[in-house]
């Protein structure tokens, strides 16, 4: 999501497209994945739900070093606690990060999320609360070694013309770059999401980070884009890119996963 962060998803428009031909026993598939906005809904009581990067590439260029980094896979494991709220835990076993001099190896760190929804699942305007915190599991380089942890408000809007816009402001307390202390970092996306059809959804959003590093402030800046195909009622694939708008972010990012409930 953000880096954590973390994403909507076209399945969020066919809650809405194939909430009638569903079956009680069967609720639309609804994800955070694939963009890093997130969204409102959440993991029907009782079921578990994987979304997950197949394979996920960044590549960046600054200061004439080239940092490549990989990761794969990238699963999160759901589960619906009740009719409004889930827990989410997301861990990647493998992180590769690469650049001029040197390589390194890892697992990423552990991410446990909350997600609570604030309003009705039948209005046009939703609101829900993502907290989370962060374990320190991955090596120093590509991890801190630190706790982290904050709070994201999805807001999805559901428009006309099949069309939902999405905010997800986040606020962090994230560990000084000498390591002593924290400090707030701040994010939010803009997110349109269009279905094309019933089964196929594209996915555009600007997203903006600003760090407030008392060592360094930076801002990170990219344009999104993605699409999401249904292929059954309960697995959604997707694939996007990530173009970064300014030094501070990746010069571009690719991806591609799926999600699937059971």
């Amino acid at each position: 999501m953000s880096r954590h962060a973390w994403f909507i998803t076209g399945a969020v428009l066919m809650s809405a497209t194939l909430g009638g031909q569903a079956e009680a026993e069967e609720p639309p598939l609804c994800t955070n994945r694939p963009t890093k906005s997130n969204s409102v809904c959440t993991v029907p009581k009782g079921y578990w739900q994987v979304e997950m990067d197949l394979f996920n590439y960044s590549h960046d260029r600054n200061g004439g070093v080239t940092t490549n980094t990989t990761t794969a896979p990238n699963p999160t494991l759901k589960y619906g606690l009740d009719d409004v709220s889930d827990i989410e835990v997301n861990f990647a076993p493998h992180t590769s990060v690469k650049s001029d001099h040197h390589r390194q190896n890892s697992v990423g760190d552990l991410y446990v999320y909350y997600k609570r929804q604030l309003t009705d699942a039948d209005a046009r305007f939703r609101v829900g609360l993502l907290p989370y915190v962060k374990i320190p599991t991955a090596r120093g380089g590509i991890g801190n070694e630190r706790f982290e942890g904050g709070m994201a408000i999805p807001i999805n809007i559901y428009l006309p013309y099949e069309l939902t816009l999405t905010f997800s402001p986040q606020v962090d307390a994230l560990v000084d770059s000498d390591g002593n202390g924290h400090h707030v970092n701040m994010a939010n996306v803009i997110n349109l999401a269009k279905a094309l059809t019933p089964t196929v959804s594209v996915i555009g959003e600007l997203w903006m980070d600003n760090n407030f590093d008392p060592h360094g402030t930076y801002t990170q800046t990219s344009a999104d884009f993605a699409t999401t195909f249904l292929v059954t009622p309960t697995i959604q694939l997707d694939v996007g890119t990530n173009i970064g708008l300014n030094d501070h972010t990746p010069d571009y990012q690719v991806y591609t996963g799926f999600s699937t409930r059971f």
